[in-house]
C-alpha cells in the first residue's frame, strides 16, 4: 500500500478533496459518519501541521501520522488502554522518550479506528496495540518513523512524496492589506514581502498598484512617519535618508524627508552627547564612547569633532 505524503507550505490552503484528486484522480466524498470515501476502493487520510497524507486500498484501510515534535499533554494518556498506561508509567511524562512512545501507540490506535470507520467513537481504552496483545485487532498494526514522523497503518506501507502546488489562502491584495494593518511598508518593500510569501511577481505588483490607487500605500507618508521616528532616535539626516532607502522608499522621497531634518542635525547630535555626558565634560574614555555613538548615528566628522571640543 502506498501512502502519498505532501509537505505543506505556509500561507497555502490545503483541501483534502483537491489533494486526493491530485494524487489519484478520484473524487473524495464523505459517508454518514464523516468517513472519507472514494469510488472503486477505500481511502484513509491523515493531517498534521506540516504534512498531509493519504492511502488507497481495495479493502478497508486506516493510517495515522503524527509529528515527533508535537506537544502532548500527559493527561491524554488517560484515554489509553490500562496496559498501555502501565507501559508508559516508568517513563517521565515530560521526556521526549515518553512522547515518542505515546505517539507510536496513538497512531496505531487512530489507524485502527479509521480502519473500523468509527474514529474516536470506538473508545481508545477498550483495546490495546502493544506487542503481543494484537489479538484483539482484526488486522496487524505497526509504527514507522519517517523524517520526524511516526506512522500507524493497518497494512504494510510504502511512502511516496508528492509535489502539490496548493493555492494561496488569500489573494495578494488581501494579504497586502492585512500586512498594512499591522505596520507600514513602502511600495517596494511590500511587493518584496508578498513575493517572499509565495505570490508571483505579477500578482504582487498588481496588489501593490491597487493598494496605491486606494490610498492604503503612500511612500511619502511612510517616509514622513519613519523620518520622524528616526529623528526622535537621534539619527542624522544622512542616516535617515539611508534608512528610508533601505526600507524601500524611493530616492526622491527619502532625500526629501531627510532634508526636513537637516537643519536640526547639530541640535540632535548635541542632545545625544549631553545624555552621555550630562555634566558637560568628559574624560578620554567617555569621549571615545560619544564619538562611536555619534558616528553610528550618521553624523559627519566635523560635527563630531566640534562637539568633542566643547566637552574639553
Amino acid at each position: 500500500m502506498i501512502i502519498y505524503l505532501i509537505r505543506k507550505q505556509k500561507n497555502r490552503a490545503y483541501r483534502s478533496e483537491d489533494m486526493v484528486y491530485a494524487v489519484s484522480g478520484k473524487v473524495l466524498r464523505h459517508g454518514e459518519k464523516g468517513e472519507p470515501l472514494v469510488e472503486e476502493g477505500f481511502v484513509s487520510i491523515t493531517d498534521t501541521l506540516r504534512f498531509w497524507a493519504c492511502a488507497f486500498s481495495d479493502r478497508p484501510v486506516g493510517i495515522d501520522m503524527e509529528e515527533v515534535s508535537r506537544a502532548v499533554s500527559p493527561a491524554v494518556a488517560r484515554k489509553l488502554h490500562v496496559s498501555e498506561r502501565e507501559y508508559l508509567a516508568p517513563l517521565s511524562p515530560v521526556s521526549s522518550e515518553w512522547r515518542e512512545e505515546f505517539l507510536s501507540i496513538w497512531t496505531k490506535k487512530e489507524s485502527y479506528a479509521k480502519y473500523m470507520g468509527r474514529g474516536l467513537s470506538i473508545g481508545f481504552s477498550g483495546f490495546c496495540v502493544l506487542e503481543g496483545q494484537k489479538g484483539c485487532l482484526e488486522t496487524p498494526l505497526y509504527g514507522k518513523r519517517y523524517k520526524g514522523l511516526i506512522f500507524g497503518a493497518t497494512q504494510p506501507i510504502e511512502i511516496k512524496e508528492f509535489q502539490y502546488d496548493a493555492p494561496m489562502k488569500k489573494s495578494a491584495l488581501e494579504a497586502g492589506a492585512d500586512m498594512l494593518d499591522i505596520r507600514g511598508y513602502s511600495a517596494e518593500d511590500l511587493k518584496a514581502k508578498l513575493k517572499a510569501k509565495g505570490y508571483s511577481e505579477e500578482d504582487s505588483k498588481d496588489a501593490v498598484e491597487r493598494l496605491l490607487e486606494r490610498g492604503f500605500l503612500n511612500d511619502s507618508e511612510y517616509a514622513r512617519s519613519l523620518g520622524n521616528k528616526y529623528a526622535a532616535k537621534g539619527y542624522s539626516s544622512r542616516r535617515i535618508a539611508c534608512e528610508l532607502k533601505r526600507k524601500g522608499v524611493g530616492a526622491e522621497d527619502a532625500e526629501a524627508e531627510a532634508s526636513k531634518h537637516r537643519e536640526s542635525d547639530r541640535e540632535r547630535a548635541e542632545k545625544t552627547a549631553r545624555k552621555l555626558a550630562p555634566s558637560g565634560s568628559a574624560d578620554d574614555k567617555l569621549k571615545a564612547k560619544i564619538v562611536r555613538k555619534l558616528s553610528s548615528l550618521g553624523y559627519d566628522t566635523n560635527t563630531v569633532y566640534d562637539i568633542i571640543q566643547k566637552l574639553e
